[in-house]
């Protein structure tokens, strides 16, 4: 389910493997839990901070420069592409599992 209307809402579920809940609002938080694996916490406030904590299983490269963009790769299991131009776009990848 994905709304853009300045304030926003995204939360996807796939078949148990992970569960990715955004949440815009001027503000905004972004939370990846992929069956204990790992966690990913980002806190925009102009700025941001990340928080990471990797078992090895996946890569992480952030940019910020007032947009960003974040992917995720957790050894071909999926990817979270996020580009933030005012509004954004997710594209979510799992095994074949759904785009």
């Amino acid at each position: 389910m994905l709304t853009d209307v300045g304030f926003f809402k995204v939360m996807l579920t796939d078949v148990g493997y992970f569960k990715v809940m955004l949440t815009d609002v001027g503000f905004f938080k972004v939370m990846l839990t992929d069956v204990g694996y790992f966690k990913v916490m980002l806190t925009d406030v102009g700025y941001f901070r990340v928080m990471l904590t990797d078992v090895g299983f996946f890569k992480v490269m952030i940019t910020d420069v007032g947009y960003f963009k974040v992917m995720l790769t957790d050894v071909g299991y999926f990817k979270v592409m996020l580009t933030d131009v005012g509004y954004f776009k997710v594209m979510l990848t799992d095994v074949g599992y759904f785009k």
